[in-house]
């Protein structure tokens, strides 16, 4: 929510261009990243299917810092966190960084003292994808927004979790009785995989300050459908294309 506010400040303040990039957008599209950090107004309108899934993520956010309190568990930190890397900042904002008391831990085994958690909402088939390929992969863009906030526990920006790894969770939506509304997977840290990531962010800042746009990426010139068709800027590259060639 703050990062959002701040992002209506400058829009309403006519600034033409961001002032860093998000930790949530490890992974983008480098063009998809150039229009955000540009401040370019999106070319798609939020559907309703979309504003569903966020307002979701944000409501079951809520559930869990709701039933965690009620178990005794204590939420150390919802706070915006500011990284750096080679004199750029990066901002993102932790979900959850809780601790569990011990009585907690003896009721529900696998629990650490000191946990990250990174909360997403996921549709049932699209999780199922994820299941099959026995969770996420290395380049999934939700891993990677865990890493970068293990890595400011590693800086001491944050208390750092009990080990050096963080908990990515998937409340399921449109899952069919008797499947689990729940999956959660364990996130290793990773200095080099951050920081690499880190890098890429810094420099597409850089490049949105000069306006270099680095135009679409090969891979999606031909196909509109996969994975521009979710993009907020799909008719700014593709116009009115809906299919591959």
């Amino acid at each position: 929510k703050q990062l959002e506010l701040e992002a209506f400040d400058r829009r309403a303040k006519g600034k033409d261009k961001r002032e860093y990039p998000y930790v949530s957008e490890a992974g983008k599209c480098p063009r998809q990243l150039y229009f955000a950090l540009t401040n370019t107004p999106k070319s798609e309108a939020l559907s309703l299917d979309s504003w569903m899934t966020l307002s979701l993520g944000k409501k079951a956010e809520e559930l869990y810092i709701q039933l965690l309190t009620m178990a005794g568990v204590r939420i150390l930190s919802q706070e915006r966190v500011e990284l750096e890397h080679l004199g750029e900042k990066v901002v993102g904002k932790l979900d959850l960084l809780i601790e569990v008391p011990d009585e907690v831990r003896a009721l529900i085994p696998g629990l650490d003292f000191r946990e990250v958690w990174e909360i997403k909402t996921k549709n049932s088939r699209a999780l199922g994808w994820v299941i099959k390929r026995g969770g996420p992969d290395l380049d999934d863009s939700y891993a990677k927004q865990v890493r970068s906030y293990l890595h400011a526990a590693e800086e001491g920006l944050i208390p750092k979790p009990t080990h050096a790894r963080g908990r990515l969770i998937y409340t399921a939506t449109g899952a069919t009785k008797g499947e689990p509304l729940f999956h959660a997977w364990f996130v290793d840290y990773d200095r080099a995989a951050v920081e690499h990531e880190l890098a890429i962010l810094g420099q597409a800042m850089q490049g949105a300050r000069e306006g270099l746009d680095p135009g679409i990426p090969e891979a999606y010139k031909s196909n509109p459908v996969w994975p521009c068709l979710y993009c907020d800027y799909r008719r700014l590259c593709h116009g009115t294309q809906t299919g591959g060639k």
